[in-house]
């Protein structure tokens, strides 16, 4: 019969304890003593014993220091933008010296190159700890180790959390004009840069200005690298803006200078002596009427020209004119509201 005796001096404020406990069998090399207190430092004694009793000199004496049982922590993390505070508790008895921080960022959430971050905290665990540097907006995933003298105890659960969105603090990158028409303007551009996104891009708001005063918007979705803005007033001069959304709102625009096209687009079809004009308006503009003015571009031979031509129809056919020769044509409209184009 083997008899292990252990005993634990006082440590700090705790009281010392003894014991023993019988194992049998001659074979025996493997037991486990339960009921001991993480922390405190035992010295375990071996010794046989005969059936008479007679009790034999230790076989062997270690010196052994329990490690801390897990930290358990609650499930619901309180957040800001930027911080994490976790709060848990350590099993009644366990002596705790430190504790291991560890948190994993979701990389399918945010940007940011440092996805995982180990903290040592060289104190007892007082029940919460507050974890600071996080980015907004993003998925983090926590445990926590105690430890004392004897290593590191067993890791506690893990817990999710994300911390709170903020507005975009930069505009896409790149914004290039696209398409541009009398009415309408197209935008593309580039993303966000990492560290301005501050939680995840759900769509992109283009916008006109002119003179302070928005004319015009698109919004489309997160994964959109363009827009177009339609509506617009034609041979304008425009700032078109392009900002990034989260969940918080949106951010600062970035973007460019454009003129929209002439609104209005003619056509002529030539025949020996007549040229005849037929004009659209773009977009939703109306005309009062059209003024027509002519001359031929080759004067070494003779000078044709007439100016201040009136029609209030879309097409008008100059006639009397020489055959084979080129001419210049210039035809304004009169817009609503006494603008010319």
């Amino acid at each position: 019969m083997v008899s292990l005796a252990m005993k634990s001096p006082t440590l700090g404020r705790s009281a010392g304890s003894s014991g023993s406990e019988n194992v049998a069998g001659e074979n025996t090399n493997r037991h486990t003593l339960t009921g001991l207190t993480n922390g405190r430092i035992y010295t375990i004694s071996i010794v046989a014993t005969s059936s008479t009793d007679l009790v034999s000199e230790s076989v062997a004496t270690n010196t052994v220091r329990l490690v801390p049982s897990a930290l358990v922590l609650q499930t619901s993390p309180t957040v800001t933008s930027t911080n994490i505070t976790i709060t848990g508790s350590v099993p009644t008895g366990s002596v705790v010296t430190g504790f291991i921080v560890q948190w994993q960022r979701d990389t399918s959430v945010g940007c940011s190159s440092s996805n995982q971050r180990i903290l040592t905290v060289n104190q007892g665990f007082s029940g919460s700890y507050r974890i600071t540097g996080l980015e907004p907006g993003n998925r983090y995933t926590i445990t926590v180790t105690v430890f004392n003298a004897a290593g590191n105890g067993p890791v506690s659960n893990a817990v999710t959390a994300t911390t709170m969105e903020t507005n975009p603090t930069g505009g896409p990158s790149s914004v290039r004009i696209g398409t541009v028409t009398a009415s309408s303007i197209t935008l593309h551009w580039g993303e966000v840069s990492c560290l301005h996104r501050n939680g995840e891009i759900t769509g992109y708001r283009a916008q006109a200005v002119r003179n302070g005063m928005v004319e015009g918007t698109a919004s489309v979705s997160g994964g959109a690298r363009q827009a177009t803005i339609s509506g617009l007033s034609p041979s304008t001069l425009y700032s078109v803006q392009v900002a990034a959304v989260n969940g918080a709102g949106t951010g600062p625009y970035s973007g460019a200078y454009v003129r929209t096209n002439d609104g209005l687009i003619t056509q002529v079809i030539s025949s020996y002596t007549s040229l005849n004009i037929s004009c659209t308006l773009e977009g939703t503009l109306t005309a009062t009427g059209y003024t027509i003015s002519y001359s031929n571009t080759n004067t070494d031979c003779f000078t044709d020209s007439r100016s201040g031509i009136t029609t209030s129809g879309t097409s008008y056919t100059l006639t009397g004119l020489e055959e084979g020769t080129q001419y210049s044509i210039t035809l304004n409209a009169t817009l609503t509201g006494g603008r010319t184009e």
